[in-house]
């Protein structure tokens, strides 16, 4: 369980607590003005669930009380049907978590009350009065192929967006149905697809969210947070497509040029030996790496080099975040993988931190946990080269 999850856990047991005790002194009152209160003392709790059973209090309470046991479920067999995902939505914004915090609450609880429903309460099947009911002749096969996956491309704009109305049609129709529904869309179209939704995915969730009956400011900043993923998605996606270049003879190199180039190879790896003669940051790797290739040494030998620094891992930085400065680039071209993801934000948050006028133990603090998150996305971006074997070739050709 998250820090962000025990946090929150933490919230709803203190705010039941206080909910618990405003009802439980208001009716201790009521049964000291009683003659039969020595009677009615030794049933107290009862006396309370009477008192309050058609108010919004009690309502609160026992929400809270359902909602701390979805999270804390550790067996199918202990979920239990939730229905009041406004109060949670709004327990959550009230919640001291920030928003990052907020956001994998949100997720951990949905496929928390989602493990309980099984696959066939969460499927689709239209009646054929609400196919009627739409303007245009649909194809009912291709609807269910798009309910399993909405990135076709071949579909035009208009037909998805004919789609989306007719799951909201049926939602709509099927009423009772609807809380089940929405969270089958939720976790088809987001849960399951967190890394690789598109706008059509986005658009299914956020009417799920209105069915749900999210609160309406919790909405607005997921729904902000998911745009931003996916353009930060797609301009990554962009930055990995080839540049298509025309192949071009290697330039040969004169004994003298050669030399000196060995020389300066030298000055920074042992090729015989293959060992790293001193800590290396990311540009001297990479101008390390466009100096073998100039020397024609094969592209696999130029990759063990970098294993070998890798394997080292000599402390080239002293400064933490002049490290993140120049690896910001690679864990763009990385962030796919959710830990380097992960790091990315946490030192972004610890950033922050650290430019909030402070005192000089707080300082070093977030400076050593990034220091802490830089060795964590180490682990990850050791196992790729490809940002350093192309930011040498273009080195070779400016």
């Amino acid at each position: 369980m998250s820090k962000a999850i025990q946090q929150f856990n933490q919230f709803l047991t203190d705010f039941i607590n206080n909910v618990f005790e405003r009802m439980y002194s208001s009716t201790l009152e009521d049964i000291q003005n009683n003659p039969n209160r020595h009677n009615i003392r030794k049933s107290i709790h009862n006396e309370i669930m009477e008192k309050y059973k058609n108010s919004e209090l009690l309502k609160l309470y026992n929400t809270m009380i359902q909602i701390q046991k979805i999270l804390n479920a550790e067996t199918q067999e202990e979920y239990t049907q939730f229905t009041e995902f406004n109060i949670f939505s709004i327990l959550l914004e009230q919640s001291e978590l920030n928003y990052k915090g907020m956001l994998k609450v949100f997720e951990y609880f949905m496929e928390k009350t989602l493990q309980g429903l099984s696959e066939d309460s969460t499927t689709i099947i239209i009646d054929e009065e609400i196919f009627e009911m739409m303007d245009i002749d649909i194809d009912r096969e291709d609807f269910y192929n798009f309910l399993k996956d909405s990135h076709s491309k071949e579909r035009s704009e208009q037909k998805k967006e004919k789609y989306i109305e007719l799951i909201s049609e049926y939602i709509l129709k099927r009423s009772h149905e609807k809380i089940i529904i929405a969270c089958s869309n939720i976790k088809r179209h987001f849960l399951e697809k967190r890394d690789s939704f598109n706008e059509t995915d986005l658009k299914i969730t956020l009417m799920a969210f209105e069915v749900l009956n999210i609160s309406q400011s919790l909405i607005v900043k997921v729904q902000g947070t998911l745009i931003k993923e996916l353009q930060e998605r797609s301009k990554e996606e962009k930055s990995r497509e080839p540049v298509k270049v025309k192949k071009e003879q290697k330039k040969k190199l004169s004994q003298k040029e050669y030399n000196h180039k060995f020389h300066r190879v030298l000055e920074k790896y042992d090729i015989q030996q293959q060992t790293v003669i001193k800590p290396l940051v990311l540009d001297e790797i990479v101008e390390l790496i466009s100096l073998l290739y100039e020397l024609n040494v094969d592209e696999k030998e130029i990759i063990k080099c970098i294993q070998t620094i890798n394997k080292y891992d000599l402390a080239a930085y002293k400064n933490p975040i002049a490290e993140f400065n120049d690896y910001y680039e690679k864990m763009m071209l990385c962030s796919k993988d959710p830990n380097i993801r992960e790091s990315q934000q946490n030192i972004k948050d610890y950033l922050q931190e650290i430019f909030i006028p402070s005192d000089n133990s707080s300082y070093l603090f977030w400076k050593q946990a990034i220091a802490e998150e830089m060795k964590q996305a180490h682990v990850t971006l050791k196992e790729n080269y490809q940002y350093e074997l192309e930011k040498a070739k273009e080195k070779i050709k400016c």
